[in-house]
């Protein structure tokens, strides 16, 4: 079975922003890195950055984040932005391929669009085509994976990993009760998606760190629902974290 998203248009490339990214982005220029590998073009990585970005942050993003750069031959670039950044998208986009070209990495095509849930408005700036003209980036489609939940917004991503405050005590029950009580919850938790209770956290804590096979077991009874897991998890460790 092919989990994958293939696109060979400047639409389909367009549409598949919010499935890269996990969010539907505004006001934004995203950088889509691509490489081949046995004959097909793939999908590295996609990277965002605010339209309104210093033009030197832009500049020396390739070296200041090398890492999501490494290993790409090639790049899509675009601006998702309102007719009024025109000008300002324009310069980023010249600013992002020359700083591309300069690490050898092959830009591919380069367009203004101004909503992912419009993806047949687009100009290329390069062929000076629009809409559904001159469709194709070039003769691949390249693939990448899919992506099941897509936020609203990048605020909405922010919230998730906003630090909470955690008001429960630390557990007196009994070991046998404690360990079967927290293990119980997370599994349930887990299963059905639904946020924790205020203790879970201090009593998952305790557990992490007093040792590694409980911990181990703990994410174990977890794993059967690995997107609820992600999200569990990270409701409890933003707790803990203050």
């Amino acid at each position: 079975m092919n989990n994958g998203i293939n696109f060979g248009t400047r639409s389909d490339i367009i549409a598949a922003i919010p499935s890269l990214l996990g969010y539907i982005p505004t006001e934004s220029f995203v950088i889509i890195l691509l490489d081949r590998t046995d004959g097909q073009t793939t999908v590295r990585c996609a990277i965002r950055g605010d339209i309104d970005t210093k033009l030197e942050s832009v500049a020396t993003l390739p070296t200041t984040a090398a890492a999501a750069f490494h290993g790409a031959d090639s790049a899509i670039l675009l601006t998702i932005s309102g007719p009024w950044h025109d000008t300002t998208a324009t310069t980023v986009l010249n600013t992002l391929r020359d700083a591309l070209e300069s690490k050898n990495i092959q830009v591919r095509a380069r367009m203004i669009a101004r909503d992912t849930n419009q993806p047949h408005q687009w100009w290329d700036i390069d062929t000076n085509t629009s809409g559904t003209e001159g469709g194709n980036a070039d003769t691949t489609t390249p693939s990448t994976p899919n992506v099941r939940s897509i936020a609203a917004d990048r605020d909405t991503i922010t919230r998730e990993f906003t630090p909470t405050l955690n008001l429960a005590p630390i557990s007196k029950q009994p070991i046998t009760t404690f360990l079967v009580d927290t293990f119980e919850e997370i599994a349930t938790a887990a299963a059905a998606g639904y946020a924790p209770s205020l203790s879970l956290a201090t009593r998952a804590a305790i557990i992490i760190t007093s040792s590694t096979e409980l911990r181990d077991t703990m994410i174990l009874v977890s794993i059967d629902h690995p997107e609820n897991a992600a999200q569990l998890w990270t409701s409890l460790a933003n707790q803990l974290l203050r």
